[in-house]
């Protein structure tokens, strides 16, 4: 693709999973995001190793949660490997990076709505979670982008 000036696809997973009973009265599910490069994409705050979930700052500072925790899954717990510097800001005035653009409904709050936790994880522990759900809904959306480029 990089002969006709177009970037190299990429594949891109995505679930909401629901959080264990009484781990969050808030949020009662995250979304979980998978894609190979990117923690490339986002500021680090905190880390504590490289498999398992990063959580955004905000999301970490309300439920006093750090590098090195457990995230508890209905299905099952992942490591929480790191924390990132939430991507959503305040809001509607958000300006994502064009990395981000094409899952800003995942990430951005509007005025009326703010979307569950966007939760990074890598590949291998996104198919661990899933293994272990129940529920068909927890299986991973697949996309694999084929590098059109998108305006933002």
């Amino acid at each position: 693709m990089s002969a006709f000036g177009l970037p190299a696809p990429y594949r891109v997973m995505t679930t909401a999973a629901q959080l264990r009973p009484g781990t969050d009265r808030v949020n009662f599910e995250v979304t979980l995001f998978a894609r190979a490069d990117v923690l490339e994409h986002v500021e680090i705050v905190e880390q504590a190793g490289d498999t398992g979930v990063w959580l955004t700052d905000r999301y970490a500072g309300l439920r006093g949660l750090r590098a090195g925790d457990t995230l508890q899954f209905a299905f099952g717990d992942a490591p929480i490997a790191g924390i990132y510097r939430d991507l959503g800001g305040d809001g509607v005035f958000t300006d994502l990076p064009a990395y981000w653009c094409t899952w800003s409904d995942l990430i951005v709050p509007d005025l009326e709505f703010r979307p569950p936790p966007f939760v990074l994880v890598d590949p291998a522990t996104m198919y661990s979670l899933c293994r272990s759900s129940p529920n068909s809904a927890t299986q991973p959306r697949r996309s694999s982008v084929g590098g059109i480029p998108r305006s933002t």
